[in-house]
C-alpha cells in the first residue's frame, strides 16, 4: 500500500495492446511525475455459493472448510474489500486449534474415495489434504519460527494496509479499526511470551538476527504513533461529538496497549543481541533436524532431503560459474570473476543514483517483454502491474522485495522493491528479478489465479499462502529463464545478470541446508556466497540470516520447483513433437491454479495425455 505520507504516482505503459497487456507502474517515490491513471478492478469478491465440487460429498467438506477459512482469512478479507477486525496473536493455542481443525477436516476427506471423483474434484481432494497435512504440524513448528523476522511479520503489514483500507463511516466500521489496533497490541504482546517459551526450551534468537529485528519494530513506532492523527484526518467530515470519541478510543489503543507491547518487544531484542546464541540454524535446538526437513519437504512439496537439496545445489552452482567464466571472457571483462565484480560497481550503467533509476529499469524491461508475451499465453490477467519501493523500515533487513498481490482496495500486482544502499545494488539484475516477480512471473500466475473463476474459490485463495512455494516460486524462476527464450537476454549483460540472479538463487540450496542441517556456521555460509555469488555484503548479510533464522527451507522452493517445470515440459514436448504448444503447456501449468507438485505433475499428464511414468 502506499504510506499516507508519500505520494503515489502511476504511469502506465502499453494500454492500447490486447485487452489484459496492461502495465501500471505504481511508484511512491519522492519526486516522480506522471499523469494519474485508474487501475482497473481484477478482484471478484469470494463466491461463498460458488461450487466447490461436482461430488455432493467433496463440496460438503470443503463448503465447510471454507467457510471457517473465511471467517478467520484476515488476509482474504483485505483482499475482498472487507473490514478487518482483527489479526492472530500467534499463540501455542492459536496452533493447537489449527492443528485440531486440519485433523477434523482430514478425518471427513479420508471418508471420500478418490477413485470415484472426476479429475478435477480429485484436484481439489488433494491439494486440500496435502495442504491440511503439514497444517497438523503447525504446533511443533511454533515452537522454531521466530515471530520478529521481515519475513514473520507478514500479520503485521497486513495489519497496516487494513488500517488504511477499512472504512470508517459508520460505528461498527469505526469499532472494526479500534479492534483491529488492539488486535495488532495482542500479537506484539504475544510474541514476547511466545519468545520467552521459546527460550525456556533452549530456542533462542540468534544474536546476529536480534539487531535488525529490533531495528524493524524500532522503526513501527513512529507508524503506530501517526494512528491517531490519521484517524482524524479519515473523518473530518463526521461531527465533531462522534470524531472526538473515535480518535479519543485510537489514541487510548495506540498509548496503553499498543506502544507498551512494541516497546516490550524491542526490549526482548535487545537483551537478545547480547544473550542470543551466535550459532544459527534450525539444527543446533533440540529436535530442529527433524523439523528442518520437514520444512525441506514442505517448501518444495516433493519428498527431497537435505542431502539431495545440497548436491543438487552444489552441480548447479558448478555450472553456473563456469558459464558466467565464458561470458566474462565474451565480453573482454578482464579478471573473470572479480572483473565481474569491478564492473558491477563501477561501470555507471549498472549503477542508480535513485530509486526512481531503478523503477525505469524495471519498466524498460517491462515494455520490452509486454509485445512478446501473446506468442508465449493465450491469457493475461485483469489486474495491472507495478513496481513500488518498500517501506524503508523494512528494507535494512530485506535482500530484493516482494511481489505483492492485487487487492480490491489495492487493484495493481506491484514488486516491492528494496531501495536503500543502491550503491550495492546493481541494475544487472534488474531485467531477471521483474521477469521472475511480475511478468510472466508472479503477477501472472497469482493474478490469473485470482480472477479464475473456473476453479474453486478455495484454490483461488489458497494456493497463494497454502504452502505451495515450490509452484510459485517455481513458476517465477521458470519465467525469468522464459524470458531469454522470449529474446530478452540477447544482449551478453543481460545474459549475465540472469546467470548471476540464477547462481544467487542456486547457492541457496547449499547454505540453506548447510546452516539448519549440516552445522554451518553463519560466517561458513556467508563465505560461499561471496566465493559464488556477486552479492554485496548487505544482502549476503540479509539473505544468510533469512535461511538461518527467518523462514528456514523456503528458499528451497526457487530451483526444485524450476527443475520439476523444465522436466514437466521435456516430458510433454518428448510426447508431442512438432506439434508441441508452448502457449499450451502454460495453459495446463497455471489454469488449475497454485498446487503441490506431486499434484501438478498428475494434473499436467492428465491434461497434455502424458503415458504413464513420462512425467518426472
Amino acid at each position: 500500500m502506499v504510506h499516507p505520507h508519500e505520494r503515489d504516482c502511476r504511469t502506465a505503459t502499453g494500454a492500447s495492446r490486447l485487452p489484459g497487456a496492461v502495465a501500471v507502474l505504481a511508484l511512491a517515490l519522492a519526486g516522480c511525475a506522471a499523469a494519474p491513471v485508474e487501475p482497473q478492478p481484477s478482484v471478484p469478491p469470494a463466491p461463498t455459493a460458488a461450487r466447490q465440487a461436482a461430488d455432493p460429498e467433496l463440496a460438503a467438506v470443503i463448503e465447510r472448510f471454507w467457510a471457517d477459512a473465511q471467517e478467520r482469512d484476515y488476509y482474504g478479507r483485505l483482499q475482498q474489500g472487507l473490514p478487518v477486525e482483527r489479526i492472530p496473536a500467534g499463540t501455542l493455542e492459536e496452533a493447537r486449534d489449527d492443528v485440531a481443525r486440519a485433523k477434523r477436516t482430514l478425518a471427513e476427506l479420508s471418508r471420500i474415495d478418490a477413485a470415484r471423483l472426476a479429475a478435477e474434484d480429485r484436484v481439489s481432494l488433494e491439494i486440500l489434504a496435502w495442504s491440511l497435512g503439514h497444517r497438523v504440524n503447525a504446533e511443533r513448528h511454533w515452537w522454531y519460527e521466530f515471530p520478529v523476522t521481515p519475513y514473520t511479520t507478514f500479520d503485521l503489514n497486513v495489519a497496516t494496509q487494513a488500517l488504511a483500507a477499512n472504512r470508517l463511516g459508520t460505528d461498527a466500521e469505526r469499532s472494526a479499526y479500534v479492534s483491529l489496533v488492539e488486535s495488532i497490541a495482542a500479537r506484539l504482546a504475544a510474541t514476547g511470551t511466545r519468545l520467552d517459551a521459546q527460550a525456556q526450551r533452549g530456542i533462542r534468537l540468534p544474536a546476529p538476527a536480534a539487531a535488525p529485528a529490533a531495528e524493524y519494530f524500532e522503526a513501527l513506532q513512529a507508524r503506530y504513533a501517526g494512528l491517531p492523527a490519521d484517524a482524524e484526518r479519515r473523518t473530518a467530515a463526521l461531527d465533531a461529538a462522534t470524531r472526538d470519541r473515535f480518535v479519543a478510543a485510537v489514541r487510548a489503543a495506540v498509548a496503553d496497549r499498543l506502544e507498551p507491547a512494541r516497546a516490550a518487544v524491542v526490549a526482548r531484542l535487545r537483551r537478545a543481541e547480547t544473550e542470543g546464541p551466535q550459532a544459527v540454524g534450525l539444527g543446533q535446538y533440540p529436535g530442529g533436524k527433524e523439523v528442518y526437513r520437514d520444512l525441506a519437504r514442505f517448501h518444495t512439496s516433493l519428498d527431497v532431503t537435505p542431502e539431495d537439496v545440497m548436491a543438487y545445489g552444489e552441480s548447479r552452482v558448478k555450472r553456473i560459474n563456469a558459464e558466467i567464466e565464458a561470458i566474462a571472457r565474451e565480453l573482454g571483462i578482464a579478471g573473470g570473476r572479480e572483473g565481474i565484480r569491478r564492473v558491477l560497481r563501477e561501470d555507471a550503467r549498472f549503477l542508480a543514483k535513485s530509486p526512481d533509476d531503478v523503477a525505469k529499469r524495471y519498466l524498460q524491461a517491462m515494455a520490452r517483454i509486454m509485445p512478446r508475451v501473446p506468442e508465449y499465453f493465450s491469457k493475461q490477467p485483469r489486474a495491472p502491474h507495478g513496481v513500488r519501493r518498500l517501506d524503508p523500515a523494512a528494507e535494512g533487513s530485506m535482500t530484493f522485495g516482494y511481489y505483492q498481490a492485487p487487492t480490491r482496495a489495492e487493484p495493481t500486482g506491484e514488486y516491492r522493491f528494496n531501495g536503500s544502499r543502491l550503491e550495492e545494488r546493481s541494475l544487472m539484475f534488474a531485467a531477471p528479478i521483474i521477469y521472475h516477480e511480475l511478468v510472466p512471473g508472479h503477477h501472472f500466475q497469482v493474478a490469473l489465479q485470482i480472477e479464475n473463476e473456473r476453479i474453486p474459490p478455495f484454490r483461488r485463495a489458497f494456493g497463494m499462502f497454502f504452502g505451495f512455494n515450490a509452484y510459485t516460486e517455481g513458476w517465477a524462476e521458470y519465467a525469468a529463464e522464459l524470458a531469454g527464450e522470449m529474446g530478452l537476454y540477447d544482449d551478453p549483460y543481460d545474459r549475465l545478470g540472469r546467470l548471476m540472479l540464477d547462481a544467487f538463487l542456486s547457492v541457496r540450496l547449499v547454505v540453506d541446508p548447510g546452516m539448519n542441517y549440516f552445522g554451518w556456521s553463519l560466517e561458513q555460509a556467508r563465505q560461499y556466497m561471496r566465493d559464488n555469488t556477486f552479492q554485496s555484503e548487505t544482502e549476503i548479510r540479509s539473505e544468510t540470516l533469512r535461511y538461518s533464522t527467518a523462514i528456514p527451507g523456503q528458499a528451497l522452493g526457487y530451483k526444485i520447483g524450476h527443475r520439476v517445470l523444465d522436466e514437466l515440459r521435456t516430458a510433454v514436448r518428448t510426447r508431442h513433437g512438432e506439434a508441441f504448444d508452448i502457449r499450451a503447456f502454460h495453459d495446463a501449468v497455471l489454469d488449475g491454479g497454485a498446487m503441490p507438485m506431486t499434484v501438478l505433475q498428475e494434473h499436467v499428464s492428465r491434461v497434455l495425455d502424458l503415458p504413464p511414468g513420462a512425467a518426472p
